[in-house]
């Protein structure tokens, strides 16, 4: 079977990029042939450890031709960010084979070329939904004159001409695959949609605990990871912080994304750390390589995962595979399959207060803090690894591909 795997940016290391990459492995390696197209790509930051070993096609890698998209999106409006979408789709399917089984797209904006080419070769789109468009998402939703005044903007920007139209394409999608069932009822409800659900993993053999992985004495290192955006609830995680050095506490945090992606939020966390004065306790990181991700879940007493509403949360189960033990908002994805006290501690979303409780909790109990940390990897170990991701998914594509056969 020849699959095109489509992702819209190649250019920044996130969770969505190493899931294609690390699938478009997985499907290589047991005979399928695989090639993965993009807008924007850059091999340097874009997990250069998995890039080199995926047939990958760039339609630009140019970064200004990125910030020229960005511009129309942001400042210029949907409605000639629209106009540029087609014609980028239109751009990615001349580029592409004439000769595929199937598509499989990976974030919200590669449905577009996917349908495009499904409309030209008929062959069936298998689309990995991570987030659900941003106009049904609980995230970008406001009550009130707030509300109102958004749903104006929406409609002066054009806004809601282009989500007309990205909805008509999403129904001429085969397939829809998401990561949890938070958004597998969502697909439902705002889409009409039925989606799978087939959760992505971890690599066990590089995310891997160091020997021994030991509490650490006199200070609590702790962890955050994930490209800057509002959901990722940074400032509870800072807050919580601040309630630990009123008592007394000696701790440290480590947050570790990209910040170029939403510079406001960024700005906002920056600012918080000077108004609590802790610009000695909270280190941002920025983007950084495979082995220093690595190298910081290692060493981390505790990874925190403050996120609300999330989806699925890869970065939780990259830390439980070190070893370190997690505490989770059950508002993420990833809190649907952990089990409090068990793998976990799983605590209420937008709650500081609960977070540096459970810090305290673990450095306190250091028998809860060892189990945590056996029982979070055997976890991963058992459930949450590439190699199930990439079964479940290529039999999903075999019954597509069988199905359009049948039809013709």
């Amino acid at each position: 079977m020849k699959i095109a795997m489509l992702v819209w940016d190649m250019s920044i290391g996130g969770g969505t990029q190493r899931q294609a990459l690390e699938l478009s492995r997985y499907l290589t390696d047991s005979g399928f042939e695989v090639k993965l197209y993009c807008v924007y790509l850059n091999q340097k930051k874009c997990h250069p450890e998995l890039i080199g070993k995926v047939d990958i096609i760039g339609l630009n890698n140019d970064s200004s031709f990125k910030k020229r998209n960005l511009l129309l999106s942001n400042i210029c409006g949907p409605f000639l960010f629209w106009r540029e979408e087609r014609l980028i789709s239109k751009r990615i399917v001349a580029i592409m084979d004439n000769d595929f089984d199937l598509l499989n797209c990976h974030d919200h904006f590669a449905f577009a070329p996917a349908v495009l080419y499904k409309k030209c070769h008929d062959v069936p789109v298998v689309w990995m939904m991570n987030d659900i468009p941003n106009y049904y998402d609980p995230r970008f939703k406001y009550g009130g004159l707030k509300g109102l005044l958004y749903k104006l903007l929406k409609l002066v920007r054009g806004e809601l001409f282009r989500q007309w139209w990205e909805v008509s394409l999403i129904n001429k999608i085969d397939r829809v695959v998401v990561l949890d069932n938070k958004i597998s009822d969502l697909a439902g409800r705002h889409l009409g949609k039925e989606a799978i659900v087939i959760r992505s993993g971890a690599d066990t053999e590089i995310f891997s605990p160091p020997t021994p992985k030991t509490l650490g004495q006199g200070r609590i290192n702790i962890l955050a990871n994930g490209i800057f955006f509002i959901w990722r609830r940074h400032e509870d995680l800072i807050s919580a912080v601040k309630i630990l050095k009123d008592i007394n506490y000696k701790v440290h945090v480590n947050i570790i994304g990209e910040d170029s992606t939403d510079r406001q939020y960024a700005r906002r966390i920056k600012s918080l750390i000077d108004t609590y004065g802790l610009q000695e306790e909270v280190n941002l990181l920025g983007a950084v390589s495979q082995d220093r991700l690595v190298a910081e879940y290692q060493f981390a007493d505790v990874f925190v995962f403050p996120n609300y509403p999330q989806t699925w949360g890869l970065a939780v189960f990259e830390a439980m595979a070190c070893g370190t033990p997690v505490i989770v908002s059950t508002g993420c994805g990833a809190a649907e399959v952990l089990t409090d006290g068990e793998n976990a501690l799983l605590i209420p979303f937008k709650n500081p207060g609960s977070i540096a409780e459970a810090i305290e909790r673990l450095a306190k109990d250091n028998e809860l803090w060892e189990r945590l940390s056996r029982n979070g990897r055997e976890f991963v170990l058992r459930n949450v690894r590439w190699d199930l991701y990439g079964k479940k998914m290529a039999e999903l594509f075999n019954i597509e591909v069988d199905h359009i056969s049948r039809r013709g």
